[in-house]
């Protein structure tokens, strides 16, 4: 008997020591949207737009064959929910929100010399290393895109 309580108490001692000494498992830090949203300045990775009048855009990063040019765009949205969209070497003022609880959906008005310009996003994906959405303007030249952006 005294053998196993020996063995028992031994078993014990190991496991009681093995928890101070042992690495515990890595905490996961989970970051909310507006978290990742603002954290980074995105810049366009690829884009399609069809206007209202028929014709067709598209970007791609590095891409030989793109029929406009968003290599020196870039936003940088604030968690005050305001920010910096980088258009053609200038800086035009933004505020934005989202309009959904799911935060699926955005509001960006954007601050251009000429007036403010309201752009939808919808369908909404936040990560790490990317955004994609839906992207409309009704007012103005008025168009549809899909878009992804990545860390600038």
């Amino acid at each position: 008997m005294n053998l196993k309580l020996l063995f028992f108490a031994l078993g014990l001692l190991a496991l009681i020591s093995c928890e101070k000494d042992c690495p515990s498992t890595p905490t996961v830090i989970v970051k909310t949207k507006d978290e990742l949203l603002t954290a980074k300045t995105w810049k366009a990775e690829e884009i399609r737009t069809q206007f209202t009048n028929g014709n067709v855009e598209y970007y791609k990063r590095g891409g030989a064959n793109n029929s406009i040019d968003f290599d020196s765009d870039s936003i940088k949205l604030n968690a005050d929910q305001t920010g910096i969209f980088y258009y053609l070497g200038t800086q035009q003022s933004v505020t934005w929100n989202f309009t959904n609880s799911e935060k699926s959906k955005l509001t960006c008005i954007i601050n251009y010399p000429s007036g403010l310009v309201t752009i939808y996003w919808e369908n909404v994906t936040i990560a790490d290393s990317y955004i994609s959405y839906s992207q409309f303007v009704t007012s103005g030249s008025t168009y549809l895109s899909s878009c992804r952006f990545v860390p600038n």
